[in-house]
């Protein structure tokens, strides 16, 4: 991924959490090893009351502002993981970002492995399975 690409992710991450008042539990860029399908945002978040569709479409509007057209290209899709989640728990301990952002290898997400960039992590009321 180029620079342009992932500050563009970065900006991403920054105006949500902004707009929401509050931290992104993880929000990663992902690729799966081996595989061309592209890059995947990976997030968990716990905003009262929204259901995956909100969030999704919560990030997909701000995709619209901030990507170009070509970033669309090597994009995926939005995977939105349970903030209780043991990978969610596992990422942020093993990864505290605050601004700056952490270069992750063999992440394993429900028995993928990937390769990526974790963006934001959130430890706040982090239960650790």
């Amino acid at each position: 991924m180029n620079q342009e690409l992932l500050d563009r992710y970065i900006a991403i991450e920054r105006a949500i959490a902004e707009l929401k008042g509050q931290p992104f539990r993880l929000f990663a860029v992902l690729g799966e090893r081996d595989s061309p399908s592209g890059w995947e945002i990976v997030v968990s978040v716990d905003w009262e009351n929204a259901s995956k569709r909100d969030i999704i479409e919560t990030i997909g509007n701000e995709m619209r502002k901030q990507f170009v057209r070509q970033d669309y290209v090597s994009f995926s899709r939005i995977r939105v993981l349970d903030p209780s989640s043991p990978t969610v728990a596992t990422i942020a301990r093993q990864c505290k970002v605050n601004r700056e952002v952490a270069v992750m290898q063999s992440i394993n997400i429900q028995g993928l492995i990937y390769d990526g960039y974790i963006i934001a992590t959130s430890q706040r009321d982090l239960v650790v399975v």
